[in-house]
């Protein structure tokens, strides 16, 4: 394995549920009814948003330990001066009012993914879990960061559900990171969206799956 696996962009690994989901109900292309029947595989939203930006991988193999009060992470065989290097952790008086759920054990872990994270002047970066992928057992913090200016080099911190025990293996994607341009927004109230929604409505269900890929879907492109 590498030292410290590289970001990729998501497409380059998509989650193994997404390649066994079939396009069609039972693989059935017939028509029923005007209707298509596809699968969540058809839809450009879910696409969409599962394979915007990069993944960080985690950067060596991981033991952790929630099953007791205190959470246990370690790296196998590693120097405690390396494991200092890797992994890190927030006091839980830290997050006292943060509304942590239930599953999650009170402790937070945080891993140092071993790579500068850095954009264009004008562009920041959302680091959150990898969406629509459940791969790792992790749950990533979301945060925002100006890394235009303020290169990512720190640690990052994760949520760990009770009661696990095992390791989560080097190259594990544990973060997506969605970099987006500054700008300033304002929200008002617009008249007549609801009759072009409609009308949009009409027209996508007019034609046999694909229409809203056809006519308005922009392509996204990360290397």
């Amino acid at each position: 394995a590498e030292a410290f696996p590289h970001p990729i962009p998501v497409t380059s690994m998509l989650p193994d549920w997404w390649k066994k989901q079939e396009t069609y109900f039972e693989n059935n292309q017939t028509p029923q009814g005007g209707n298509m029947l596809l699968t969540i595989k058809k839809c450009q939203a879910i696409f969409d948003a599962m394979t915007f930006g990069y993944y960080l991988k985690t950067p060596m193999d991981i033991y952790i330990d929630s099953t007791g009060d205190k959470l246990i992470f370690d790296i196998p065989g590693a120097a405690k001066e390396f494991q200092q290097m890797l992994l890190s952790n927030h006091l839980k008086e830290q997050i006292s009012q943060y509304p942590v759920p239930e599953y999650y054990h009170k402790d937070i872990v945080r891993i140092h993914p071993m790579w500068l994270i850095k954009t264009e002047p004008g562009y920041s970066s959302l680091f959150l879990s990898p969406i629509h992928n459940n791969d790792c057992i992790l749950k990533a913090i979301p945060g925002v960061i100006d890394t235009d200016t303020y290169p990512s080099d720190g640690f990052l911190s994760f949520f760990v559900p009770k009661n696990f025990k095992g390791i989560i293996k080097q190259g594990t994607p544990f973060v997506q990171i969605i970099p987006f341009k500054r700008e300033d927004w304002e929200c008002q109230e617009s008249i007549g969206l609801a009759k072009k929604a409609e009308i949009n409505s009409k027209k996508s269900n007019a034609a046999i799956g694909g229409w809203y890929k056809n006519n308005h879907w922009k392509k996204k492109t990360y290397n």
